[in-house]
């Protein structure tokens, strides 16, 4: 039996997404995926990276609205943003021990504005969000602080968010930290899917010292009892 990916889950849990977040878009892959998925659906993309903005703007329709601001726990006018040589990596906190020895350093650095997931759903009127998935280089667990207000109200179905374990940064995510932030609002995970294929079930594990390196996990909202 071949294996589900991320989108045969996702397509199942919501069958007709109205409004999703992509938190780190990099260069609209995933945003596309989801149009793909949901025609009618507006993908709010949120990416700071200048480089990456530039493809991103390019590959945005109608349908992706593109915010030029990390995400964090807290709105600011400027805070440091690390550019490094592999523009995926990119992020709040600059490379470590893991990206360092792949040969991935941080190349610059540049100052951007952080909104929060409760204040840019105030501040668009959101309603309620489909989906949420979070991208953001070892900064999920200030992201879901930014969200506290949005998760208390139940107004996210489903997340996505990529848990890196390795030392990639000096900041690393763990099960606790997102448990701690999802669970008393009623959420709990649903599968694990592969960070790079996408495929349900397969996590990137070393191999030689069988460390589990990263992945996705998503999360959904469990129905009241």
């Amino acid at each position: 039996m071949q294996r589900p990916t991320r989108d045969d889950i996702l397509k199942r849990l919501l069958p007709d997404a109205q409004t999703v977040l992509d938190v780190g878009a990099n260069v609209g892959q995933s945003a596309q995926s989801f149009r793909a998925l949901w025609p009618d659906a507006t993908v709010h993309c949120f990416e700071p990276d200048p480089r990456n903005l530039q493809e991103l703007e390019r590959a945005a329709d109608a349908g992706m609205i593109i915010n030029p601001v990390a995400v964090s726990d807290d709105e600011t006018a400027a805070i440091e943003f690390h550019l490094s040589s592999f523009t995926q990596a990119s992020g709040l906190s600059a490379p470590s021990t893991e990206y360092l020895r792949r040969g991935v350093t941080e190349v610059d650095s540049v100052q951007v504005p952080t909104t929060t997931i409760d204040a840019y759903r105030r501040e668009r009127d959101i309603e309620h969000i489909d989906l949420c998935k979070i991208d953001t280089q070892g900064h999920t667990a200030p992201c879901l602080d930014g969200a506290r207000e949005t998760l208390a109200a139940q107004a996210i179905s489903v997340l996505q968010l990529e848990l890196l374990f390795a030392p990639y940064y000096e900041q690393r995510d763990t099960f606790l930290e997102v448990e701690q932030r999802l669970a008393p609002y009623g959420y709990a995970l649903h599968t694990l899917v592969d960070t790079d294929t996408h495929t349900v079930g397969v996590t990137y594990i070393d191999y030689t010292t069988g460390e589990l390196k990263h992945l996705d996990a998503i999360y959904v909202l469990q129905p009241a009892t």
